[in-house]
């Protein structure tokens, strides 16, 4: 893994500061990855600040979500049952149609104001909003009679189930906070 960071700060005018920042990022066993940063702040009083940010981000999988692999044995219907946690590459999650695992994307951006109205008394309120896309999660347990004819079929006669990793979700995260 190897990352290189810039970021670059200066005040535009007395009443407006500017900032800007990149990263990238490269993975000898994933690939390479650009990200990046502007935000400004523009303050026409000591009393009264406006301030605004966007900014995008990544995540690698983890290496225990692209290698991790164990096998579980669950009750189910009073019996023992071995559901095994593959990773997307071996066999048995191939065969359920698995994908090799892509990095989150984020794209983030905030707005907000800082007021004074008094001395010791300072107010603020962001808007903040996060769209997270590709999550990587435990997918669900595929453990039907298709899954295990499937599963037979390739040889893997020890397991009642399979489980594995996967880009399944995208989600997004808004709010107000005030303090």
């Amino acid at each position: 893994n190897f990352g290189l960071y810039v970021d670059a700060e200066t005040d535009l005018s007395p009443q407006v500061l500017a900032n800007l920042a990149a990263r990238f990022e490269t993975y000898s066993d994933f690939g390479e990855r650009l990200t990046g940063k502007a935000a400004v702040r523009y303050q026409p009083s000591r009393r009264f600040t406006l301030r605004a940010a966007v900014s995008t981000g990544f995540r690698a999988p983890g290496l225990s979500q692209e290698f991790f692999s164990k096998a579980v044995s669950n009750v189910i219907g009073g019996q023992a049952v071995d559901i095994g946690i593959v990773p997307v590459d071996k066999p048995a999650a191939l065969a359920l149609g698995s994908k090799p695992l892509k990095e989150e994307t984020s794209l983030n951006f905030s707005g907000g104001f800082a007021v004074t109205p008094a001395n010791n008394l300072t107010v603020t309120a962001d808007y903040f909003h996060i769209r997270i896309n590709d999550r990587v999660l435990l997918g669900a347990t595929f453990d039907d009679d298709a899954t295990l004819q499937i599963l037979n079929g390739i040889g893997i006669t020890n397991l009642g189930g399979v489980q594995y990793f996967t880009n399944g979700l995208d989600t997004r995260t808004q709010g107000i906070d005030v303090t």
